[in-house]
Formats: C-alpha cells, structure tokens, sequence
C-alpha cells in the first residue's frame, strides 16, 4: 500500500513532508490494535477482580450481607424507605447490639423501635420482645411466649391488635414490612392463619362496639343499706352481659337474647334491684 501511495504520489508531484505523514499511518493503527488487544482487556479484568473483591468483602461480613438482602426483596412504603421482607434469622440482627437499630414483630408486621431503645434495648424491661415476633407475650406477659396466636380468645386478640396499632400509629415508631413466618410468607403475602386471625378481630371488635353501645347500669351503694342498681330509662332491666358487665335492656332485648342474666337480689320485672347490706 504505501509502494503504490508513494508512486501515485509522485506523479502528483507532492512533498515528502506530505509522504512521511501517510507513511505513519500504519503505526496509527498499530497503536489502536495494541489498545484493542491487550490495554482492553486489561481494564476489564481489572474491573472484574475489583468487582469480585468488593462482593467477597461485602460477603464475609454476615450482618450487612443479609441487611442487603432483607431490604432489596420489598417495595418501597409510604415513608420512603424500603420495605423489609425479613426471615426469622434477619430480624434477629435488629437487636441493638449486632446492629444498632432494635426491630420488633407483633402479628408478622415489623416494627423500628429504636426511639425506645430504653425499653426495648439491651437492659430494658421489655428488651425480650426485639429481634423477635413475641405476640402473644403481648397479651399473656410470658417472656418466653412465641408468635402463633390461633388459640387465643377473642378478648387475646384485641389485647394483641392494641399493641399492633399503637407501634402502627406511634409517632416515633415506624412500620418496615414483615417477617416470614405464621402470618406472612417471604414475599410479604398473607397466609391462611392470618387471614383466619383478621377474620376474628374484626368480628371481636364488631362484638366489642356493640357491647360498648349497650346502656350501663346506674348503682349505688349506702352504708347500712346496701346497693342499688336501676337503669337511666325508665322502660329497661338490669341485667348481667358480657364479662358480668351490668347493662339496661328492652323487653324485646331480653325476649330476643339467651345470654343475658339476673342480677343479684333482682326479680324478671324488677328494673330497681336492691341487695341489702
């Protein structure tokens, strides 16, 4: 190529300045083959040994490697944050001392209480429910109490919900997702149980509102002369309900419910009952 340049360039009549530059020509392009070659490649393994000793490092530190991995499973939360989607073995890190912040579970939903860190931390009265779903310690008080709360009554499980709203709608706590286990699997889906469990509070709590409807009893008690109970309407009769509450109810009431009992020293018609002293 550069003979029949060089000829052709002589019936023109050109320079050798003109010559010498396309002469170097072919070194030009050596010195892009060399980059191609052997420069290149060079750089992308090192690229990948770096890449490769980043994850090794990332790896042989066992909290921030499975940190990573709870939060990357989740969609993001209302908050911003990513929501977690912990294993058993993931929630355990969040207990204040392997990693800084204290994580509670109460019904599968996962909780940052690390603002209460006196009470939920290492020392602090209430420190057995983090790193854990301790549910039904929330009603029982039993600190070795687990998570599965199917045999609990229907007053269990509301005592258990209070707890579950007041971290949900506590102003220094925030809600971070779910842990696998009795009510959520490890994508955050609800499971039978929990389903059954949602089922039952809100018919608990439905029975709950409709007793908190009902007329209590108005009562007295004297010295000498013992207690009166009577109802604030004049057309209703005392009678004993739920957890031996006293509450005021209709003839038609009475006619229609089979749970409803006398009170103490109170006859079918009475609607003033008096129990001596």
């Amino acid at each position: 190529m550069e003979i029949r340049q060089r000829r052709h360039d002589d019936l023109r009549n050109e320079s050798d300045e003109e010559d010498e530059v396309i002469s170097t020509k072919p070194q030009e392009i050596d010195e892009q083959e060399r980059f191609t070659w052997i420069w290149l490649p060079c750089i992308f393994l090192g690229l990948a040994v770096f890449v490769y000793a980043s994850m090794h490092l990332i790896n042989g530190h066992d909290t921030t490697a499975r940190v990573l991995h709870a939060v990357s499973r989740g969609p993001r939360v209302p908050g911003g944050h990513p929501e977690y989607r912990l294993t058993k073995g993931e929630l355990a890190i969040f207990d204040g001392v392997e990693e800084e912040r204290i994580f509670i579970a109460v019904l599968g939903q996962v909780f940052d209480v690390t603002e209460g860190k006196r009470h939920y931390g290492k020392g602090g009265a209430y420190s057995f429910f983090a790193a854990t779903d301790r549910s039904r310690a929330f009603s029982s008080g039993s600190k070795s109490d687990g998570e599965d709360v199917s045999s609990f009554t229907d007053k269990q499980l509301l005592d258990v919900h209070k707890w579950l709203v007041f971290f949900d709608t506590h102003k220094a706590y925030k809600r971070m997702g779910t842990v696998e286990g009795v009510y959520y699997d490890k994508f955050g889906h609800v499971t039978p149980t929990m389903h059954t469990i949602r089922e039952r509070i809100r018919l608990a709590k439905q029975a709950e509102e409709a007793v908190a409807a009902i007329e209590s009893c108005n009562s007295e008690w004297k010295a000498g002369q013992g207690s009166v109970v009577w109802c604030q309407d004049p057309e209703k009769y005392p009678r004993k309900h739920a957890d031996e509450r006293c509450g005021c109810f209709s003839a038609s009431d009475i006619a229609m419910r089979t749970d409803l009992q006398l009170v103490k020293d109170c006859k079918e018609k009475d609607k003033r009952c008096v129990s001596p002293a």
